[in-house]
């Protein structure tokens, strides 16, 4: 699903998640892309952000 855009510019989506650790990335246009401001971790050489939900 798509995130939705408010009125400021700002990008959101809600999911409900159980607690633990995320590995995630979102697509921009098209391409595989991390957020630069997020911890991200090397999984078998694809690097991903870190979520961690509590």
């Amino acid at each position: 699903r798509r995130m939705e855009q408010s009125e400021s510019g700002i990008f959101s989506y809600n999911l409900r998640l159980y607690p633990g650790r995320y590995e995630i990335k979102f697509i921009v246009d098209g391409v595989w892309k991390n957020d630069p401001l997020r911890p991200t971790v090397n999984n078998h050489g694809n690097e991903n952000n870190l979520m961690i939900v509590t």
